[in-house]
């Protein structure tokens, strides 16, 4: 895996930006979390090795509430093998707020706060399947009206997810795809651009070189949020809430538009000029002020107001991180040392997140890898609330070596963990942690 990490990172140097290992690893049982984040490591090695400026994210996880699957590779000290979290969100819109808030308080409880927050999957479940057979044998298209309620939402989510502090948030799919009878794509099985397609592009005109200031108050139904220009104006996108972020099902009615009216008083330096507004699609028009006023309507469909200046967010966005910043080697450890624990006779593993200990002890066969050029000497040290008998009392790895040996594990209570910490060369390695549930343990 390292090696193969290095000659991709090295050969797709210059147009590779980023990369991840695997995908949705969470909801996959065949891939224990301490298998992951062992495989983890040495992706990251390898790939920081074939391009050190490469940005690497962790394998993205996809199950909400958070599992404790993340929570158990991040005890494996994997926040010292990724650059950026990565996480893939299809949840309803008013649910954003609590997963992203939930990913906060999960890398800051294993001191990972300063990673950056990608998105690289964000869908739309609400329309259902696709309701309109196409020219392909058990290919679906979306109707009308499901086109449309894509387009809301492209702009809705990219939008909400920028103001709670996701740094990238990539929508899920360009290009047409069906499973079963989901309809994901911009882009038709005729290919031909989707509203949601124009509203994305129309979106990415009006705002990609703006900075999100934060939400702006502005009636209650309709939600506001204010930009920054590069030349010091701001931008302000509303629309009026409507059911795709009041319903729980998917019974959303797209002839209901959401009307609401309400005026905007404009900063001093502009107070009686014309402001530009553009809609969802990119259609433009001026809006000329009435007694210092602008008398605006929201619908469900966001809009763009240009050319404001001196308004200040009710709610400041949260901050994305430095995208530029890549975090240096972490100090006094050694991160070339990973440690992979196989489990054998007397243990079972009925979920990836904890393996479960069948007898009083069970067998286990540990690997120590080092990926570096240079030789180590060290041990490894039990440091769980279990027992770990049969631990060498010293180690010597060569060069790009491996050394395995077995051991024994016993548990002192039903919920143990089992946690192996090497230190070589004086520093540190990181840790082996495996969650373990021992019915025999119980008196």
């Amino acid at each position: 895996l390292y090696d193969f990490s290095k000659a991709s990172a090295a050969g797709f140097k210059g147009g590779l930006a980023a990369c991840e290992y695997q995908n949705e690893e969470d909801i996959v049982p065949s891939i224990t979390a301490w298998d992951f984040a062992a495989a983890q490591k040495a992706a990251y090695l390898g790939l920081k090795s074939g391009n050190p400026n490469i940005k690497v994210l962790i394998g993205s996880f996809c199950s909400y509430p958070l599992p404790s699957y993340p929570a158990v590779a991040l005890a494996n000290g994997c926040a010292d093998y990724f650059d950026i979290f990565n996480f893939h969100i299809y949840n309803r819109l008013p649910e954003y707020p609590g997963v992203v808030s939930d990913i906060r308080s999960l890398l800051a409880k294993y001191g990972a706060s300063e990673k950056p927050v990608w998105i690289t999957e964000n869908g739309s479940k609400y329309e259902g399947p696709g309701g309109i057979s196409t020219h392909i044998p058990d290919k679906k298209e979306h109707t009308r009206e499901q086109e449309l309620l894509l387009a809301e939402f492209v702009q809705k989510s990219q939008i909400a997810l920028q103001h709670l502090g996701v740094q990238r948030d990539f929508h899920f799919l360009l290009l047409p795809y069906n499973e079963s009878e989901k309809v994901w794509g911009l882009i038709s099985w005729s290919y031909i651009a989707k509203p949601a397609y124009v509203a994305f592009a129309n979106m990415t005109a009006q705002l990609s070189n703006a900075k999100c200031l934060g939400t702006l108050k502005l009636q209650d139904g309709v939600k506001g949020f204010l930009y920054l220009q590069p030349d010091g104006s701001q931008t302000l996108v509303f629309w009026s809430e409507s059911d795709l972020e009041t319903l729980k099902s998917s019974s959303i009615d797209m002839k209901n538009i959401f009307s609401k009216k309400f005026s905007l008083k404009a900063g001093k330096a502009h107070a009686n000029a014309a402001f530009r507004l553009c809609d969802s699609m990119g259609k433009e028009e001026t809006v000329a002020p009435v007694a210092g006023m602008r008398k605006l309507e929201a619908t469900r469909f966001p809009a763009f107001l240009s050319g404001l200046d001196g308004l200040k967010p009710s709610i400041p966005a949260s901050s994305p991180g430095p995208f530029n910043a890549m975090p240096g080697k972490p100090s006094g450890k050694d991160i070339s040392v990973v440690i992979r624990v196989k489990l054998l006779n007397g243990f079972s593993t009925g979920t990836s997140s904890y393996a479960t200990l069948n007898n009083a002890s069970g067998e286990i066969a540990v690997e120590v890898f080092n990926l570096s050029e240079e030789a180590k000497d060290g041990r490894l040290a039990s440091c769980g609330s279990g027992a770990i008998d049969g631990l060498p009392s010293a180690l010597q790895l060569k060069p790009w070596g491996k050394e395995t040996f077995k051991a024994r594990y016993s548990a002192k209570s039903f919920m143990s963990s089992l946690r192996l910490k090497g230190g070589f060369n004086g520093k540190d390695s990181s840790p082996c942690e495996i969650p373990v549930v021992s019915p025999a343990a119980i008196d």
